[in-house]
């Protein structure tokens, strides 16, 4: 399950959400925030039970953490460089987060798609954030399920902490 939203403020139902994915054998991937923070604020969902959330944070275009210096700028003029990928407080991983890196069919109702003309194929679209850099860890762990779980017919179960092992 990709969760690329949050916020600062803990909820019962969604915490109650989180153990019912865990219980279901159900892996929980939700990104960390797009603050630059070290760990403060702590942000919900990313934040909860680290045995049971994948906490996803976003790299730049070096690999590294997105800091502001490092991604987000499309030809020659800078946009959205200000951002910096959140970090701290239980992220286990982070994956392609800025616009040189992440593009994404066209969906004309969003609000937070970024063209990119010159090198991006007509009806695709660059995206950023932690939000983008999420279901590239989902997108993993639905092959790794697909493949090694006992709902398949697998002779074995990946547990939240058997995929975040296996990804390190």
């Amino acid at each position: 399950q990709n969760h690329s939203w949050g916020g600062t403020q803990q909820s019962q139902e969604i915490k109650e959400g989180v153990n019912t994915a865990w219980r279901n054998h159900s892996i929980f991937i939700a990104s960390r925030g797009n603050d630059g923070s070290n760990g403060n604020p702590i942000e919900y969902p990313a934040c909860y039970d680290d045995k049971k959330v994948l906490n996803v944070g976003a790299s730049g275009i070096d690999g590294k953490y997105k800091d502001g210096t490092n991604g987000d700028i499309l030809i020659g003029q800078q946009t959205n460089v200000f951002w910096s990928s959140s970090y701290g407080n239980g992220v286990d991983f982070i994956a392609p987060g800025c616009t040189e890196l992440v593009t994404t069919p066209y969906n004309p109702i969003s609000p937070y798609w970024w063209q990119n003309t010159s090198s991006t194929p007509n009806n695709y679209y660059t995206f950023n954030g932690t939000s983008a850099a999420a279901p590239h860890v989902a997108g993993v762990t639905a092959l790794m399920y697909s493949k090694h779980h006992l709902d398949k017919g697998a002779p074995n179960n990946l547990a939240t902490e058997d995929v975040e092992h296996i990804l390190e």
